[in-house]
């Protein structure tokens, strides 16, 4: 009987500057389509400590924060 194997997600901040980060974000962006970036954000959030999914809202523009709050299911999010 085959196990799961669960695969961690990489340490990006360990491994990548701020810089490298910043230009993976522009370079992916693009490619997400718009009824697929609340998704995309939720995934990210999955795996984040408490504390960054606290400051997360507050690294996003005032019109997704107010996207993120309405839509959001944890209720943690303050627009």
């Amino acid at each position: 009987m085959p196990h799961i194997v669960r695969v961690e997600p990489p340490l990006v901040a360990e491994h990548l500057t701020r810089q490298e980060r910043d230009r993976l974000s522009e370079c992916a962006r693009p490619h997400l389509t718009e009824d697929r970036l609340l998704i995309q954000l939720g995934a990210l959030l999955e795996d984040a400590t408490d504390g960054e999914r606290r400051a997360f809202p507050g690294l996003m523009p005032l019109p997704a924060r107010v996207l993120w709050a309405v839509t959001s299911t944890t209720g943690r999010c303050a627009a």
